[in-house]
């Protein structure tokens, strides 16, 4: 037969566990837990004995014969198991988190892999839709990829007009290095004004925009001494008069 746990030890290893007992122990064999108040909580539950002493035993303080103590020590483990792999996942993807883990549906502040920017995602999402880049991120990715797709097209249209590129296509408005093949100059024409039948040649329509060192020799020939980098034609250039 097991040993029979008197009293006072009894409530001693109830003690341990956080529960003060609010009645005596219940007869042994009894089909009923003992009620006791939790120290911790504060509610009242009914633990039979033999499972907490059995706890105490394994565990020692860190046991708690209170269910509702041990349901939110089971949340909290698996909260911290959960963050861990959250963490993991967002660094496989590129992801840097800044605060801990707030949970899978809330805002994290984290940093983009890509371009370095502190953003806000979601786990959910990444975890989901394998997101690796931050939105400016994904939008720059698009609109090179929309580029590479139009950049076939736009070299037929180019040396169609008597230019040779000499850099990758930049897009329809942005000025493109190209060798122009009447004047033999290097120039920075738009696809958009080819495409529209105009003449963007500056060597070949009477246009040409002095170079830097150009303009500020004018300058100096003038009497005037440059402040800043030349800024165009139609600017007012900060100078010091020579005279």
């Amino acid at each position: 037969m097991p040993r029979q746990v008197d009293q006072a030890a009894a409530v001693a290893v109830m003690l341990a566990a956080g529960l003060r007992p609010l009645e005596p122990r219940p007869a042994s064999g009894a089909n009923r837990g003992w009620r006791c108040h939790c120290e911790r909580c504060g509610n009242e539950v009914a633990p039979h004995f033999s499972t907490v002493r059995a706890g105490v035993a394994s565990r020692g303080p860190e046991y708690s014969g209170c269910r509702f103590c041990a349901a939110v020590e089971r949340g909290r483990r698996q909260k911290e198991g959960m963050a861990r792999k959250a963490e993991t996942l967002m660094r496989k993807y590129g992801w840097v988190p800044l605060t801990p883990y707030p949970g899978a549906l809330e805002r994290w502040p984290c940093r983009c892999g890509v371009c370095g920017g502190d953003v806000e995602v979601t786990f959910a999402k990444v975890q989901d839709r394998g997101q690796d880049r931050c939105g400016p991120c994904s939008q720059t990715a698009k609109s090179m990829r929309l580029l590479a797709e139009q950049a076939g097209r736009a070299a037929v249209d180019l040396v169609a007009a008597g230019w040779e590129p000499l850099a990758d296509y930049p897009g329809v408005h942005r000025g493109w290095k190209a060798l122009h093949g009447v004047c033999g100059q290097i120039r920075y024409p738009l696809l958009s004004e080819i495409r529209a039948g105009e003449v963007c040649c500056s060597g070949c329509n009477g246009s040409v925009r002095l170079g830097d060192e150009e303009a500020a020799e004018f300058m100096r020939s003038a009497g005037f001494k440059p402040l800043e980098p030349y800024p165009g034609s139609q600017v007012p250039w900060r100078s010091q008069c020579l005279r």
